[in-house]
């Protein structure tokens, strides 16, 4: 078996090359370059989402009866082959197709790598460090992300064209890169033949236990929020009058300090539910005031969200982790992630209000809807039981 020191290297590399995608930075300003409307780009997120949303478990499954390796190789192709597809057929149609791969591409490694990386711990007695490990490897995954903003901004002012066929190398190497982890055998043997009386078993447990269950609506509240809000930056900041090469440094630099704040955030994992709390009630008051503050100065604040989630997603994925089972940890980090794909509703009604009134008071729907989280607590009280 590989030593720690060894599958760190790996496992950093392959963090840092999942999200070297240059064109996270401009995608949206492509589609809307290529004629697609922003109601077209808010349908495009959502079937987006929806797909992820049929797949994320079923891949959780598979991670958790398969083979957690080869579902990281496969996810990570899936991404090279979603650009090149845009690459080659840039239309509504063909853009929809390459969404469908960049789903399989996010559920075939959603949840996979949590589980794999904490096997890895548990056969080396070391999961008391997955949060710090996480949270490190999440650095360099927005350290990749922060470079492909970048570069991103900077190739997109030439070419567009450049921009994907980078994006799709950066999903071989990242193919390549997963082909060095080791391969795990499970350590508790799956006798079950039925993965859905396995999925069913695995949800009556995570929906009866409040820890896991507050986690869920977390992620289904406030990090789904995220995942429309952030991929609506190009279009946002843009109005502000923000060029693409200084849109792309900055959200860089947000990544950076996002990864720097989750290489910290094992220091708060006795407290779980503080930090998440304190990080709904700053996101909602920071969207709210997007709605109404017409100054470029707000995008500062909203920057700093990536700093939030660094923390919360850190601490979230620690708490599954730790209160689930060895053969159904994949399974869990599943469902948790899809969760995320509330955005199918949020999304489209995000791209109705932007294209009514503007794109500020979307944001601003997004800062009354994650509240709905903090109700929550009165319902869903982890503290009720032994910490995470």
């Amino acid at each position: 078996m590989m030593h720690l020191p060894t599958f760190l290297k790996v496992f950093y590399t392959y963090q840092f090359l999942h999200d070297f995608i240059l064109i996270y930075a401009v995608d949206k300003l492509f589609f809307v370059q290529n004629g697609i409307s922003l109601t077209q780009v808010a349908t495009l997120l959502s079937i987006w989402a929806a797909a992820s949303f049929l797949l994320e478990i079923p891949t959780g499954v598979l991670a958790d009866k398969w083979n957690r390796r080869s579902m990281l190789i496969l996810g990570s192709l899936f991404y090279a082959v979603c650009y090149s597809i845009w690459l080659l057929y840039p239309t509504f149609e063909w853009f929809l197709i390459g969404f469908i791969f960049r789903s399989l591409a996010s559920t075939f490694s959603s949840g996979t790598l949590q589980a794999y990386t904490y096997d890895f711990l548990t056969i080396h007695k070391r999961q008391d460090l997955f949060e710090q490990i996480w949270g490190r490897g999440r650095a360099f995954n927005l350290a990749g992300l922060a470079l492909g903003w970048v570069f991103g901004g900077i190739v997109s002012e030439y070419s567009y064209w450049w921009v994907l066929v980078l994006s799709a190398g950066a999903g071989v190497a990242t193919t390549i890169a997963a082909f060095f982890f080791p391969n795990i055998q499970k350590q508790v043997p799956l006798n079950e033949p039925n993965p859905f009386h396995f999925l069913r078993e695995g949800l009556a447990y995570a929906f009866t236990h409040r820890v896991i269950l507050n986690v869920f609506l977390y992620t289904a509240i406030v990090r789904s929020s995220y995942a429309v809000i952030d991929e609506y930056w190009p279009i946002l900041f843009q109005q502000y009058g923000m060029p693409n090469t200084v849109l792309g440094i900055s959200v860089a630099v947000a990544s950076l300090c996002g990864g720097f704040a989750g290489t910290n955030a094992h220091r708060f994992k006795k407290q779980p539910w503080n930090i998440l709390n304190q990080a709904t009630l700053y996101m909602s008051v920071v969207l709210i005031a997007t709605a109404f503050v017409k100054s470029a100065f707000i995008i500062i604040f909203l920057l700093t969200f990536e700093v939030v989630l660094g923390v919360t997603s850190v601490l979230a994925e620690g708490v599954i982790q730790r209160n689930v089972a060895q053969h159904q940890r994949a399974t869990m980090a599943s469902v948790n992630a899809m969760f995320v794909e509330v955005a199918i509703v949020t999304g489209l009604m995000f791209g109705f209000i932007s294209d009514k009134v503007g794109i500020q008071y979307g944001y601003g729907f997004f800062g009354i809807f994650i509240l709905m989280y903090l109700v929550a607590q009165y319902f869903v009280n982890p503290r009720k039981l032994i910490s995470a």
